[in-house]
């Protein structure tokens, strides 16, 4: 479903520098989405082309608050803006305005707090209340207080940390021999592993876990979904757990409850390096083909909000192609 043609201009010159809440905001850049800490502050970038503004949401320890708007678009609707003093750690989502119109494929409401399509760590959990939802009675709910939070990590220093091995290459197709497995399901049961490691990233990766793969001749591991889901709205309510995780809402963020620390995106990394290191190659399952955000009633957990034209609209534009029967 192609979007319509749209004009688009940067909004505040590259050098201006406003205040806002107490921070001193740039334009910032667009060379990477998501959030990106630097030596003065984080620079934050999201593509929402159909976006009339775009609200970064800053929560401190307590959960309060703040609101800064992006000051930048470029042409292809990207929003930007640099915000100086904040640190990695920091917890974030974004309010999106603009029409609520989904005759026309447009699905916006600043009252719903979205995910960072390109966070990297995402901490906490949807909690279904209703007020994440944008059709019916629920329209003016703050879906805030019942939404998990993106953090801001130094991406890049862990890109860095994983070059060198990534560099020395991998086996040709033919030549792996793949262990598919879940990170929980691999270790939770098994009493080689130490007990505070089981069921986690680095328990999967511990030296009794190595062993094992090294042992059975395995130079690959598969991995069943690790990028962040939620506990699907039907599961809670029958108080049940999404153990497979095929249904996505954070797809560059592992998912923090794999994690034996509370840095799963450290904790991910570190993993793949060790298992690489003794030769065991990692292949991700992902889910690209669906969300966790579902049919028309579904609720705006991320893109619906940010960018709904990125699913596949029915011709009435305010339908999803569900040729998968997750909703979209």
């Amino acid at each position: 479903m192609s979007r319509p043609e749209r004009a688009y201009q940067r909004i505040t010159p590259e050098a201006e520098v406003t205040e806002q809440n107490g921070y001193r905001v740039t334009a910032g850049s667009t060379e990477h989405r998501g959030a990106t800490p630097d030596a003065k502050g984080v620079n934050f970038a999201l593509s929402a082309p159909d976006a009339e503004k775009v609200e970064l949401c800053l929560f401190d320890k307590d959960g309060n608050e703040t609101k800064i708007t992006l000051p930048a678009r470029d042409e292809k609707g990207v929003w930007s803006g640099h915000v100086e003093s904040l640190k990695e750690g920091q917890h974030y989502g974004y309010r999106v305005h603009g029409e609520f119109a989904p005759q026309k494929g447009k699905r916006f409401n600043p009252n719903k707090l979205l995910v960072d399509t390109y966070a990297k760590a995402i901490d906490g959990e949807v909690k279904w209340t209703g007020a994440e939802k944008v059709h019916f009675a629920d329209n003016d709910k703050d879906s805030a207080p019942f939404m998990p939070k993106c953090r801001v990590v130094d991406w890049q220093k862990l890109e860095r940390e994983q070059a060198d091995i990534a560099r020395k290459g991998k086996p040709e197709l033919a030549d792996y021999i793949i262990a598919e497995t879940h990170v929980k399901g691999a270790t939770i049961q098994n009493e080689a592993v130490p007990e505070h490691l089981r069921g986690t990233y680095a328990g999967l990766a511990s030296d009794e876990m190595i062993s094992y793969f090294k042992e059975q001749g395995y130079n690959a591991v598969e991995l069943l979904p690790v990028h962040t889901f939620p506990d699907d709205e039907r599961l809670h309510d029958l108080g049940l757990k999404n153990y497979w995780g095929y249904m996505t809402l954070g797809f560059l963020a592992p998912q923090a409850a794999y994690a034996a620390t509370d840095k799963p995106e450290e904790e991910f990394a570190g993993m793949v390096k060790k298992l690489k290191e003794n030769g065991i190659d990692v292949i991700l399952d992902v889910v690209y083909n669906h969300t966790c955000e579902g049919n028309h009633q579904g609720p705006n957990l991320s893109i619906r909000g940010i960018d709904n034209h990125l699913y596949r609209l029915t011709g009435d534009k305010e339908h999803y192609f569900d040729t998968t029967g997750c909703g979209n």
